[in-house]
């Protein structure tokens, strides 16, 4: 690793020892962690989400299917920025409490392992605990984003 990149891996970590996801592919090291900014769950985001969820199921079971999704779907949004070029697939994925209107998630993510994709990007993957208010563990999941390589 060349030592400007050491720079600035030192320069980006937070005072407790976690790191910001707003850095290149090769700025990252297994074993870095983030923690997410919160966001509160509302009951309008709710009906907004199962409005764009509706199928020709029953509305209880789309409401569930929506308690289910919409905490992992935002956890992505909480995450999201402009190095990740694509979330590739999400390898694993366990519900172990509901999320309900109310609560407030935020995610906390590991990097698990570094790979090649092409000359621009890398592909990182990440263990993922979306946590709520009370600091009980809503989902885990491990998921792999394709993430840049060059600064913008």
């Amino acid at each position: 690793m060349s030592s400007s990149v050491q720079a600035r891996r030192t320069a980006r970590r937070r005072p407790h020892g976690e790191v910001s996801l707003l850095r290149t592919f090769d700025e990252f090291a297994v074993g870095d962690t983030h923690t997410s900014r919160a966001r509160t769950i509302t009951a309008s985001d709710l009906v907004m989400f199962t409005a764009l969820a509706r199928d020709s199921t029953e509305r209880r079971e789309e409401h569930a299917l929506a308690e289910a999704i919409l905490p992992l779907a935002y956890s992505i949004g909480l995450i999201a920025n402009s190095y990740i070029g694509a979330l590739r697939r999400i390898l694993d994925l366990s519900f172990r409490e509901p999320v309900m209107v109310g609560d407030t998630i935020h995610v906390s993510c590991e990097v698990e392992r570094l790979g090649e994709w092409s000359e621009d990007y890398g592909l990182l993957t990440g263990r993922w605990a979306i946590v709520n208010q009370n600091d009980i563990t809503t989902m885990l999941a491990r998921l792999e984003a394709v993430w840049r390589r060059t600064p913008l």
